[in-house]
């Protein structure tokens, strides 16, 4: 009997160490706008999680641990490029750990002098620097298009777009199509030649058309497959890839279109380029609503990628404080599946990323940069009503929302999973959906099913 209690106490404390040492969410705090651009795809220390990146605004990027969130490294740059698009990586040596990709810019007297560098994801050694001839406003990765077996580098700048190798830094193609205060996707093949495509999205004028429009080329020779045409002040601000959502069986792309009479996000069909539908704003913030867009894979966990949408000067209070707020909606349907709110003044939602399964509930961790409070957040697919995230609703979940209206509890996280009705606020109609749920009542109305 002791051996089996002994065999058991061992399992358990395996498949605890196996999964995330802390417990969300969860909070980095830092100094000088961290949360600037914050990127967890990769892997980097090779222990099995998917480590985070966070930009600080000036000159510092920081590297944490997807386990435990200690800092592994940091990497000092003169100045920072890019703003909220400008992180990626692939593996450059082919040393089978992937490197990190960063958009910075020196100063030469009065020039400045734009550049990618490579950083190795083993020891954080430069790879390669290579010079941009202007500003960088985004990055991505490709995979490979000039045979080198190394995923090659797609950047979009003020004046033109540009492939890059991944292996070395050289130019591959000059794509001749302003980025401007857009962004550059690679997407999926809609050719059918073997090779990823491209998107790029501006919502200037430089395609020829004041409300901006996307541009969709191919990756293997740079031609233009199609142009979707802006319909609206601000299109094209921002972009992001989303599952099929006319049937065609290729994913498609939500485009932003903000300023205007409101604010909302237009998906269309990457093949046709048809108008499918829209994605409005699920509460009424007066902010910005598509300041940033980004693809987070599966994040609950039901097996079809997901989106995320932020509103960056977006409140949900009566004064207009700036809290930042970001939507994470249904890649099988465009609906929204989950709500998360800033601090005052905090640009909550600047950045946002995925960073895998750190906890093995099945469903993705997701971190969301607030860098005007120098801080990110790091957050678990929450259940909605369960409020201290013990993946139950219980009376206990109640009594917290109770306690948050009459003691002015603390914001964002109770906020992110005590919004039953999804309104954007915390109130007695949260309870209410609460109780109901629990006593066996109707829930219409409610997130909580």
């Amino acid at each position: 009997m002791k051996r089996v209690l002994l065999a058991c106490t061992i399992l358990i404390l395996t498949c605890s160490s196996a999964f995330s040492q802390v417990s969300f969410p969860y909070v980095i705090e830092g100094r000088g706008s961290l949360g600037m651009c914050v990127y967890g795809e990769a892997d980097f220390n090779q222990d099995g999680y998917r480590d985070l990146v966070a930009r600080m605004l000036g000159y510092m990027d920081f590297i944490y641990s997807g386990k435990d969130f200690t800092l592994l490294d940091s990497i000092r740059t003169p100045a920072i490029e890019g703003d909220n698009y400008s992180i990626t990586s692939l593996d450059a040596n082919n040393d089978g750990i992937p490197d990190l990709v960063l958009a910075g810019c020196d100063f030469e007297g009065h020039l400045t002098v734009f550049y990618i560098a490579v950083y190795s994801g083993k020891d954080w050694s430069m790879i390669y620097k290579t010079r941009i001839p202007t500003g960088i406003l985004s990055l991505d990765k490709i995979s490979d298009l000039n045979g080198d077996l190394v995923d090659d580098i797609l950047v979009g700048n003020s004046t033109t777009s540009l492939v890059v190798s991944g292996k070395d830094g050289s130019q591959i193609r000059e794509l001749g199509i302003p980025s401007y205060v857009g962004v550059i996707r690679a997407i999926a093949d809609l050719d059918s030649d073997g090779f990823q495509d491209i998107a790029v999205s501006s919502d200037r004028n430089g395609f020829g058309d004041p409300n901006g429009a996307v541009v969709i080329l191919s990756g293997n020779s740079g031609a233009v497959l199609k142009t979707i045409m802006g319909n609206g002040a601000g299109f094209g601000n921002t972009m992001t890839t989303c599952p099929d959502q006319d049937g065609d069986g290729i994913e498609d792309l939500v485009v932003a279109q903000t300023g205007g009479e409101g604010d909302s996000a237009l998906v269309y069909s990457t093949l046709t380029g048809d108008f499918i539908g829209p994605v409005k704003e699920p509460v009424e913030l007066d902010g910005v609503f598509g300041s940033f867009m980004g693809n987070l894979g599966d994040y609950n966990g039901d097996g079809i990628e997901d989106f995320v949408i932020s509103d960056l000067y977006g409140t949900n209070f009566e004064d207009p404080t700036f809290s930042g707020a970001s939507f994470v909606f249904s890649g099988a349907d465009c609906k929204l599946l989950y709500s998360f709110f800033g601090v005052p003044f905090s640009e909550f939602g600047l950045s946002v990323t995925s960073i895998g399964d750190l906890n093995g509930d099945g469903r993705q961790e997701i971190a969301i940069g607030a860098p005007f409070n120098s801080k990110v957040y790091i957050f678990s697919a929450y259940l909605p009503g369960d409020a201290n995230q013990d993946g139950r609703i219980t009376l206990a979940d109640a009594v917290i929302k109770i306690r948050f209206l009459f003691h002015n509890g603390p914001r964002p996280l109770p906020m992110s999973v005590a919004d039953d009705n999804c309104d954007g606020t915390i109130s007695l109609s949260d309870i209410i959906c609460a109780l109901n749920y629990l006593f066996g009542k109707g829930t219409q109305d409610c997130c909580i099913k």
